[in-house]
């Protein structure tokens, strides 16, 4: 296995960096790997009456709803990540001496990384208004947001483990763009934006 995600959860570890959602984006890769364990699992679990989760299988859900809350967690979701990358670096360029300036980062991957999200504004202001931030999760900004989102997040993200090894349909299905979310989200986000899935992330809404 390489790539970004790999040698991400390496140096956290080796930091002592907690990377809770950079790890299990990795995990989700993992099992997407596992195509026939998974579908095996799958037809294990109807047969004693477990069907597989779907968004559109209940005449009960408020599909309206549902994308609100998966929005709002997806949300919610980015901030951990975010806030989880920051700190490796900055706990990266402590043991190595660097002086890397968050707030400068941000700006600079604004204007010329793969990223270039209006997030990093918000990421920006944040180290700005703050340089020796603790977490992006303790600005006051951020904290809010995620005070704001958390009850629908706890809604949406629920027996991730359980339900990605028996899960007939692979992550490896989705988008590129939308395997860097947790798995929950994208399972649900797939389900519900199929048909009508923005053509580039330039459209994607801020949040």
């Amino acid at each position: 296995m390489k790539g970004t995600g790999k040698w991400t959860v390496q140096q956290a570890a080796d930091l002592s960096v907690a990377a809770p959602t950079i790890e299990a984006s990795l995990d989700a890769r993992f099992l997407s790997g596992l195509k026939d364990e998974r579908v095996a699992a799958a037809a294990f679990y109807e047969k004693i009456g477990v069907a597989q989760p779907s968004a559109s299988s209940s005449s009960a859900v408020d599909k309206a709803e549902l994308v609100g809350k998966v929005r709002a967690a997806l949300y919610a979701s980015k901030i951990c990540s975010y806030a989880q990358g920051m700190n490796i670096i900055r706990a990266k360029s402590d043991a190595q001496g660097w002086g890397v300036d968050l707030a400068a980062l941000a700006r600079i991957w604004k204007g010329g990384c793969i990223i270039r999200a209006a997030f990093l504004d918000d990421i920006r202001a944040a180290y700005a208004r703050d340089p020796a931030l603790a977490s992006l999760l303790v600005d006051p900004f951020f904290g809010q947001a995620v005070a704001d989102r958390q009850a629908a997040w706890r809604d949406v993200v629920a027996l991730v483990r359980f339900d990605g090894e028996r899960g007939g349909r692979a992550r490896e299905e989705l988008p590129k763009e939308k395997k860097t979310h947790p798995p929950s989200l994208s399972f649900l986000a797939f389900e519900l934006e199929n048909k009508n899935r923005p053509s580039n992330r330039a459209s994607l809404p801020r949040e």
